[in-house]
């Protein structure tokens, strides 16, 4: 029973989650269209970094601990503050002459007319690739907006140019649907 209660919970959060590619695009004060993550993913990733360094100071002060569980529960709390932080800052803002991605490396930028192809990709449970000659763009399908950013797309480049973005979308539309 508690199983089966704890499957429901977490396969209703995915949908959720998921279904946020369905929400509109944010709009700046520009009036660019701004993509980012899920708040599940942001608030999330950051709690259980805080959960992390929580475990980690309790097992610091307990003897019976070895040194190498407070370690590695110390390197987890680390590796996720890092994921945090980059899941905060990372955003894709568009205007009607550029993409641009910030992450915590840095920040990318693609003219819509260097785009030479538009591909979709299951890394990171699914994705939309965006290439000019000298980069690329990967923006997953978990980011808010991302359906009005593949129209956005559509219009500018074409339906054609557009058509593995386009079915990726579709297809989690369809996986959305089939849940409610």
């Amino acid at each position: 029973m508690e199983h089966n209660l704890v499957q429901k919970l977490s396969h209703k959060m995915k949908i959720r989650m998921w279904a946020s590619c369905l929400k509109p695009a944010k709009i700046n004060r520009n009036g660019e269209m701004v993509i980012s993550p899920h708040w599940f993913i942001k608030w999330g990733v950051f709690l259980l970094a805080l959960v992390f360094v929580a475990v980690t100071v309790v097992l610091l002060f307990d003897p019976k601990i070895k040194e190498e569980a407070v370690a590695a529960c110390g390197m987890f709390a680390l590796i996720l503050g890092f994921c945090s932080i980059g899941a905060a800052i990372s955003k894709m803002v568009i205007n009607e002459e550029t993409i641009r991605t910030y992450k915590w490396y840095g920040k990318k930028t693609i003219r819509f007319a260097d785009i030479t192809r538009v591909e979709s990709t299951t890394l990171y449970g699914g994705a939309i690739v965006i290439r000019s000659n000298k980069k690329s763009i990967t923006v997953t399908l978990e980011n808010r907006g991302i359906h009005d950013f593949v129209k956005h797309l559509s219009r500018k480049l074409g339906s054609e140019r557009v058509a593995h973005a386009s079915a990726i979308i579709s297809e989690r539309i369809r996986v959305i649907n089939s849940y409610q």
